[in-house]
Protein backbone atom coordinates (compact mmCIF):
# COMPACT_ATOMS: atom_id res chain seq x y z
CA UNK A 1 0.00 0.00 0.00
CA UNK A 2 1.16 3.22 -0.87
CA UNK A 3 0.14 6.71 0.68
CA UNK A 4 1.10 10.18 -0.46
CA UNK A 5 -0.43 13.50 0.48
CA UNK A 6 -0.57 17.19 -1.09
CA UNK A 7 -2.10 20.31 -0.02
CA UNK A 8 -3.53 22.29 -3.42
CA UNK A 9 -5.48 25.63 -3.60
CA UNK A 10 -8.88 24.78 -3.99
CA UNK A 11 -12.00 24.04 -2.78
CA UNK A 12 -13.02 20.42 -1.93
CA UNK A 13 -15.68 20.67 -4.36
CA UNK A 14 -13.41 21.40 -7.02
CA UNK A 15 -10.90 18.47 -5.69
CA UNK A 16 -13.66 16.14 -5.91
CA UNK A 17 -14.67 17.59 -9.72
CA UNK A 18 -10.70 16.60 -10.48
CA UNK A 19 -10.13 13.78 -8.55
CA UNK A 20 -12.61 12.09 -10.39
CA UNK A 21 -11.09 12.89 -13.58
CA UNK A 22 -7.87 11.73 -12.55
CA UNK A 23 -8.72 8.68 -11.76
CA UNK A 24 -10.23 8.45 -15.35
CA UNK A 25 -7.88 9.16 -17.16
CA UNK A 26 -5.60 6.81 -15.35
CA UNK A 27 -7.96 3.77 -15.92
CA UNK A 28 -9.68 3.40 -13.17
CA UNK A 29 -13.44 2.44 -12.92
CA UNK A 30 -14.25 5.83 -10.55
CA UNK A 31 -17.09 4.86 -7.47
CA UNK A 32 -18.59 7.35 -5.18
CA UNK A 33 -17.01 6.98 -1.60
CA UNK A 34 -18.16 8.89 1.31
CA UNK A 35 -18.03 12.36 1.84
CA UNK A 36 -15.15 13.93 0.41
CA UNK A 37 -13.65 10.64 -1.36
CA UNK A 38 -13.92 8.78 -4.56
CA UNK A 39 -12.44 4.99 -5.17
CA UNK A 40 -10.81 3.82 -7.96
CA UNK A 41 -10.74 0.21 -9.23
CA UNK A 42 -7.79 -1.12 -12.47
CA UNK A 43 -8.08 -4.90 -12.72
CA UNK A 44 -7.25 -6.18 -9.25
CA UNK A 45 -5.97 -3.04 -7.90
CA UNK A 46 -7.52 0.15 -6.16
CA UNK A 47 -6.78 3.85 -5.34
CA UNK A 48 -8.88 6.14 -3.27
CA UNK A 49 -8.50 10.26 -3.02
CA UNK A 50 -9.72 12.28 -0.52
CA UNK A 51 -10.20 15.58 -0.35
CA UNK A 52 -10.56 17.60 2.98
CA UNK A 53 -10.86 20.68 3.81
CA UNK A 54 -7.60 22.65 5.20
CA UNK A 55 -7.23 26.24 6.20
CA UNK A 56 -6.98 29.48 3.99
CA UNK A 57 -8.95 27.76 1.18
CA UNK A 58 -6.41 24.67 0.68
CA UNK A 59 -7.73 21.21 0.33
CA UNK A 60 -5.62 18.28 1.61
CA UNK A 61 -5.50 15.47 -0.76
CA UNK A 62 -4.75 12.03 0.32
CA UNK A 63 -4.12 9.91 -2.45
CA UNK A 64 -4.43 5.62 -1.29
CA UNK A 65 -3.23 3.23 -3.85
CA UNK A 66 -3.41 -0.34 -2.60
CA UNK A 67 -2.23 -3.60 -5.03
CA UNK A 68 -3.65 -6.65 -4.84
CA UNK A 69 -0.46 -8.41 -4.20
CA UNK A 70 0.65 -7.07 -0.93
CA UNK A 71 4.53 -7.42 -2.24
CA UNK A 72 4.30 -5.30 -4.66
CA UNK A 73 4.87 -1.49 -2.77
CA UNK A 74 6.97 0.25 -5.17
CA UNK A 75 4.70 0.12 -8.32
CA UNK A 76 2.02 0.95 -5.92
CA UNK A 77 4.13 4.09 -4.91
CA UNK A 78 4.41 5.00 -8.43
CA UNK A 79 0.93 5.12 -8.95
CA UNK A 80 -0.12 7.37 -6.28
CA UNK A 81 2.48 9.77 -7.48
CA UNK A 82 1.29 10.09 -11.09
CA UNK A 83 -2.18 10.52 -9.93
CA UNK A 84 -0.80 12.84 -7.23
CA UNK A 85 1.15 14.77 -10.36
CA UNK A 86 -2.07 14.37 -12.55
CA UNK A 87 -3.79 16.18 -9.73
CA UNK A 88 -1.57 18.96 -9.25
CA UNK A 89 -1.36 19.17 -13.14
CA UNK A 90 -4.95 19.59 -12.90
CA UNK A 91 -5.18 21.98 -9.89
CA UNK A 92 -2.66 24.56 -12.42
CA UNK A 93 -5.85 24.19 -15.18
CA UNK A 94 -7.70 27.29 -14.42
CA UNK A 95 -10.22 26.41 -16.96
CA UNK A 96 -11.44 22.80 -15.55
CA UNK A 97 -14.59 23.77 -13.96
CA UNK A 98 -15.63 26.32 -17.26
CA UNK A 99 -15.51 23.11 -19.10
CA UNK A 100 -16.81 19.99 -17.17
Amino acid sequence: MSHNAQVLRMPVDGCMRRAARVLEMEGYTVNPGDDNQLWGDKGPDGACIMCNAAPGGLTQVNIVVAPSDAHTSEPAQREAERLQRRMEELSRDRGFDRRR
